[in-house]
């Protein structure tokens, strides 16, 4: 399962599963937020306390998990994820969470109720890239996948503390599959983790 996490983008088949109930779909999105952490990690997509992946509740669709801060993402563990809710507060878990990553996540959640999950890394080549200020241009077969389906955000205003600037970033977003944060990092976001963890890899 885990190496076929970021080989396969087709979402198709987590639609045509139907879960038993709430626990089992949460259970099954947990476990690929964490195998998402644990491959990030073996790929170098982590950065010290930089990025972070969210999942939204199947129960609670106002509600997402995220990775505790200061957690090494190799080392993420299903029992490790935490639930928190638009407001930030914490529902289930014990340990603090990354402001910058839980404001830029609220936002996307709540503008776009279609996205399940949403990643945000700091990859080496993902921050060179940003710093040029400009799109993918579709030379090969994985950027074409983002062909027409990626935008940019400018300009880059530091770390993104404040509602309004993640406001911006959904809003950018649109209807896309990632964004290009200029200076900063890779976002990419998707209807099933897999879907979300595949675009960040390519």
């Amino acid at each position: 399962m885990v190496d076929h996490l970021l080989g396969h983008s087709d979402d198709r088949a987590h639609h045509l599963r139907r879960a038993a109930s709430f626990e089992e779909e949460r259970l099954h999105r947990k476990q690929r937020l964490a195998a998402t952490f644990r491959l990030f990690s073996r790929n170098g997509f982590d950065q010290g306390l930089a990025g972070h992946v969210t999942v939204r509740d199947p129960e609670f669709p106002d509600r997402f998990w995220i990775n505790p801060l200061s957690k090494f993402s190799g080392q993420i563990k299903v029992s490790d994820l935490q639930l928190v809710d638009r407001a930030g507060n914490i529902l289930i878990g014990d340990k603090p969470i990354n402001q910058a990553g839980f404001v830029i996540h609220s936002a996307i959640h709540a503008a776009h109720p279609e996205v399940i999950a949403a990643a945000h890394t700091h990859s080496t080549y993902g921050k060179a890239w940003s710093a040029l200020g400009r799109l993918l241009d579709p030379l090969t077969q994985d950027s074409c996948a983002f062909y027409e389906d990626h935008a940019l955000f400018d300009p880059f205003s530091g770390v993104v503390l404040e509602a309004e600037e993640s406001r911006k970033i959904a809003e950018a977003l649109g209807s896309k599959k990632a964004v290009v944060l200029q200076n900063h990092g890779l976002l990419t976001v998707g209807p099933t983790i897999e879907a979300t963890a595949w675009g960040t890899s390519r």
